[in-house]
């Protein structure tokens, strides 16, 4: 995996899952993530992270966004999916975030987000 992202142009988006890593199963450990911090600190990537199942993995919200979290103190600015399964509604509901420190990418992603919205989902009345 870091070697993929060392790979990867500079500036790129990396997609990551802060955990119950798809399709593998298998997280990184914290020391991993430090790495993959640094390495994408170094490219000036902008990591997306996808936390479906967050609690599910370990069992613990706090210890299954460590990742994001760390990212986050280490000055990323980055988004975020989260996912939730529900048998209640027979469908999944998410959200999107965004950690940002320029006003210009809050509006620009503000603006995204909207039309992602407005183009993807779908409410059968």
């Amino acid at each position: 995996m870091i070697e993929a992202i060392e790979k990867a142009p500079e500036g790129n988006i990396i997609l990551l899952h802060a955990c119950a890593h798809n399709p593998t199963g298998v997280d990184p450990t914290q020391e991993q993530w430090k790495e993959i911090c640094k390495v994408m600190q170094a490219k000036k990537q902008f990591p997306f992270f996808d936390c479906a199942y967050q609690g599910f993995a370990s069992g613990n919200l706090n210890k299954d966004a460590w990742a994001v979290r760390y990212f986050v103190d280490q000055g990323f600015e980055l988004c975020i999916a989260q996912s939730y399964p529900s048998e209640s509604v027979g469908a999944v509901i998410g959200d999107t975030s965004r950690r940002k420190s320029d006003e210009d990418i809050y509006v620009s992603c503000g603006s995204l987000q909207t039309r992602l919205v407005k183009d993807y989902c779908v409410v059968d009345t």
